[in-house]
């Protein structure tokens, strides 16, 4: 059996939260992470895979298969029906996309403050998501600069070649939001569950434990 359990969001829908949330019922291992200001920073037993930009050979990255007697909680980009190609026993909690446009800038001003705002606590933390959103590997000058206390935005302006102005990051940010996904829009099916993203802001989460407990509570 695939002792997973996936949560498929959109970025900055508040999936790595959740996913620690779940870990801790108790047929779950615990999801380690950390807090970086307002945002969760999980350490996945896949080591982020599927938190990466989408890789063609995802699968061959895989070894193994996890044996151990409790789920492992992995947050996901990936959409299900793509994990299910490797993981088709797996349960999946799915945050549906915004659906109102309240929701939908409730969402923006969320990845603004979690993401461009936030800081990592390590310089491979920082390079991890200059190389993430750049494809490139930095230059010996921009390591110096991931080397200072920087900000995920000023991060973006150190890709983009241009100075962590407050106005650089906020026009970068207005791009970046316009190629954001509305991609998760999902019914519930054997294995897989879904949540209003309007509902996870209001924290109206017992239904997700619920289902899981009924359905993973085997041991």
């Amino acid at each position: 059996m695939d002792k997973f359990i996936f949560v498929c969001y959109e970025h900055g829908t508040g999936g790595e939260g959740l996913a620690v949330e779940i870990s801790k019922l108790h047929f779950c291992n615990d999801l380690k992470y950390e807090k970086h200001g307002d945002r969760t920073w999980s350490f996945d037993y896949f080591n982020k895979l599927f938190l990466k930009n989408y890789q063609k050979d995802w699968i061959d990255q895989i070894s193994g298969n996890h044996t151990g007697k409790f789920y492992e909680v992995i947050p996901s980009h990936y959409r299900p029906e793509l994990i299910q190609k490797k993981y088709p026993n797996a349960f999946y909690v799915v945050i549906n996309s915004p659906i109102s446009t309240a929701s939908k800038e409730n969402l923006k001003k969320d990845i603004f403050k979690k993401v461009w705002q936030s800081r990592h606590r390590s310089l491979a933390q920082r390079i991890g998501y200059f190389i993430q959103n750049s494809n490139n590997k930095p230059t010996r000058e921009q390591l110096r600069k991931l080397d200072n206390d920087i900000s995920n935005g000023e991060i973006q302006c150190l890709i983009n070649n241009i100075k962590p102005t407050e106005n650089n990051i906020l026009e970068l940010f207005e791009k970046h939001i316009a190629l954001v996904g509305d991609v998760m829009h999902y019914t519930a099916s054997h294995n897989l569950f879904p949540v209003a993203y309007e509902d996870l802001v209001s924290g109206n989460k017992q239904n997700i434990f619920d289902w899981l407990t009924k359905h993973c509570n085997n041991i």
